[in-house]
């Protein structure tokens, strides 16, 4: 659940703010997202949201699993569901979607005031959760099923 609460942050927050002789601006994941959306980049809108929104996905489907899993009882569509979260695993690209944030930001503060937002410091924490979570043991939920 922090996961999905984390995200939310990083998704809804800017992750840079910078600064070009006097005038300011902020960018969020999401408007980064959209960009992809005008000109010749179009067609990279569908995978970039998809690898945007997979970690938010897993740990809505986590928990719901999870929910039912502490009431002692297996979740609607359980074995479906499991096998969607064990599929997106791979595209669950938080680390690379944080090292490729630093390191724009790192290219751009030789030109431009860059400043860190709460976007940024969201995807670090979301990092390390996101690990914890998609390294949890599930497979005593399969013993469970009656």
């Amino acid at each position: 659940m922090a996961t999905a609460i984390v995200f939310v942050l990083a998704m809804a927050n800017p992750v840079i703010f910078v600064d070009v002789m006097g005038h300011q601006s902020n960018a969020t994941l999401w408007q980064a997202a959209m960009v992809f959306a005008q000109g010749v980049c179009a067609p990279m809108t569908l995978p970039v949201m998809l690898i945007l929104f997979v970690p938010l996905i897993q740990s809505l489907l986590q928990c719901w699993v999870l929910a039912f899993a502490l009431k002692g009882v297996s979740a609607p569509g359980f074995a479906p569901l499991m096998r969607v979260i064990g599929g997106l695993q791979p595209w669950n690209l938080i680390e690379v979607c944080l090292l490729s944030v630093l390191i724009a930001m790192i290219k751009l503060s030789g030109y431009l005031v860059v400043h860190p937002g709460v976007g940024l410091w969201a995807l670090a924490v979301l990092n390390p959760l996101n690990g914890l979570a998609c390294s949890q043991n599930i497979c005593s939920l399969w013993e469970q099923l009656p």
